[in-house]
């Protein structure tokens, strides 16, 4: 489902307080002074959207090959340095950086 929501937003860019809204109604930041960074294809990582109410920065905080790893800033993920917080499973050991 998050993919879903990920895939929505990055093909039609509809970013404004309505589509937040519809389709992340828990996620509470909807200061208009923030809103230009939520879902603008950069992760905001210290940002408040990076958490799961707001779809990790409306899809910016996730890496589609690694769907289950999120909340994370993709630039570290496979940047051949090997992360211990990204060292799971789940990112697949920090995109193969922690497999050697």
């Amino acid at each position: 489902a998050m993919i879903n929501y990920w895939l929505f937003f990055c093909v039609f860019r509809q970013w404004n307080g309505k589509a937040l809204q519809l389709y992340f109604p828990d996620c509470n930041s909807t200061s208009s002074s923030n809103l230009g960074s939520f879902g603008n294809g950069i992760c905001d990582y210290d940002g408040i959207y990076n958490r799961v109410e707001c779809g990790w920065d409306g899809g910016d905080c996730t890496i589609p090959a690694y769907p289950r790893c999120y909340g994370i800033d993709p630039d570290m993920i496979g940047d051949g340095e090997c992360t211990l917080k990204f060292n799971t499973t789940a990112c697949g050991f920090d995109g193969g950086d922690c497999l050697s």
